[in-house]
């Protein structure tokens, strides 16, 4: 099954994956694009708790999809998906995740290997967090 989902991922177009406007408009959607932009704010831990359950509302059982293939995802790992389900580019996850941009990189990596058990690029592992 790892291998069919691997396959898959490989044909999505993440240009066609439109957010939805709930999700852009939004409050936590705003404060993170101005967090971004600004420097000065830092998304607290209310902060990720909103954007987890406006994702896992427009895009049900998000979460329980990850989980479903690896079930020991840490905190900083599933803050980083959901950043990459709202399309965040890598600088903006490397600021609001105060890690350096080649750490995400790597970071998403393993992320694919954990969950397909296979290596992979980052942009395989966003592929598949957009699909989700």
């Amino acid at each position: 099954i790892r291998n069919l989902v691997y396959e898959k991922i490989k044909d999505i177009d993440i240009l066609n994956n439109i957010l939805p406007n709930e999700l852009l408009n939004s409050t936590i959607y705003c404060k993170i694009e101005a967090s971004i932009s600004d420097r000065h704010v830092k998304l607290s831990n209310e902060d990720w708790l909103v954007l987890d359950e406006l994702i896992n509302k427009l895009y049900p059982d998000f979460k329980n999809r990850i989980l479903i293939l690896y079930n020991r995802l840490r905190e900083e790992e599933y803050r980083v998906a959901l950043l990459v389900k709202c399309r965040i580019p890598i600088n903006g996850i490397a600021y609001l995740m105060n890690y350096e941009k080649s750490n995400i990189h790597k970071m998403r990596e393993r992320m694919f290997k954990k969950l397909f058990g296979v290596n992979g690029k980052a942009l395989d592992f966003d592929k598949f967090i957009i699909s989700l």
